[in-house]
């Protein structure tokens, strides 16, 4: 057998987070389909996070990142955090690793049994209170919450409402500039 002797678990407060790594689970889908590494040279992967309570009897919690190999039905574990009370108190140590060796892969690639692979990653799938919180960003149900535009909402029925006559569209350049105070909560890592 195989198994690991040790495991590399890092303090990610309040919990624990261990990182299984992100070339690790696609060299694992590598060696299970042959025939893809014949036939591509650039490997697509769509990301999921988000936090699941592990019983109802407690407020133990799990945090995967998990990566899906694009256009197949193969799913792996890049990362998982653990807590027995709170998700983690900080977005950019929870993704951290999984940021650099994204950054990593992305500029430089891979070689795997002698052929190169390009890595992309075609999209971040997260509810709307992961999304926010990995972007550093108000709450989905807040005052100047919408992802969209900059309207500051109405309130309404209990709920934050956007509609306006006037709508300022949100940039890509106005968000990594941190142009709106009101909507951003902190700076983030994943850029």
């Amino acid at each position: 057998m195989q198994t690991l002797r040790t495991t590399n678990v890092k303090k990610v407060f309040p919990g624990e987070y261990y990182h299984f790594g992100l070339q690790c689970g696609i060299i694992h889908f590598l060696k299970q389909h042959p025939l893809f590494c014949t036939s591509n040279s650039t490997i697509s992967v769509m990301i999921n996070i988000d936090g699941l309570p592990i019983a109802k009897s407690s407020n133990s919690q799990v945090w995967p990142i998990l990566g899906s190999i694009y256009e197949y039905n193969h799913v792996f574990i890049m990362g998982i955090y653990f807590d027995k009370e709170h998700k983690p108190a900080s977005s950019n140590e929870f993704l951290h690793d999984f940021v650099q060796e994204s950054k990593y892969m992305t500029e430089n690639g891979f070689e795997f049994n002698g052929h190169k692979y390009r890595f992309h990653i075609k999209g971040i799938s997260a509810d709307a209170p992961v999304k926010s919180f990995m972007l550093c960003i108000k709450s989905h149900g807040g005052y100047s919450s919408c992802t969209k535009c900059t309207t500051e909402g109405t309130y309404i029925e209990r709920r934050v409402c956007f509609h306006s006559e006037t709508i300022v569209l949100r940039t890509d350049l106005d968000f990594d500039n941190y142009k709106d105070e009101d909507y951003h909560m902190g700076k983030n890592c994943t850029y």
